[in-house]
């Protein structure tokens, strides 16, 4: 069963085309605990500048957001 993946998450035309720039490098690791799973996420910027962008279009409301719902989705999957 995998315990890591990565992804490379960016922009699109509204044709499904890629944006110009550089996509943010996110990586997913799952790591079994007692009583549980633990996720780790980390994303990797190409600059502090695309980090600062990343921030004022609202990234860290949208992932806290999106991991909130990870239990009902995980449970209506089970």
């Amino acid at each position: 069963r995998p315990t890591r993946f990565v992804v490379q998450d960016g922009f699109t035309d509204e044709q499904g085309n890629p944006a110009p720039g550089d996509p943010v490098v996110m990586e997913v690791k799952l790591d079994e605990q007692p009583g549980g799973t633990r996720m780790t996420l980390t994303s990797t910027f190409a600059s502090a500048e695309q980090l600062d962008e990343m921030v004022k279009i609202g990234m860290e409301e949208g992932l806290a957001g999106a991991i909130a719902q990870i239990d009902v989705v995980l449970a209506q999957a089970a």
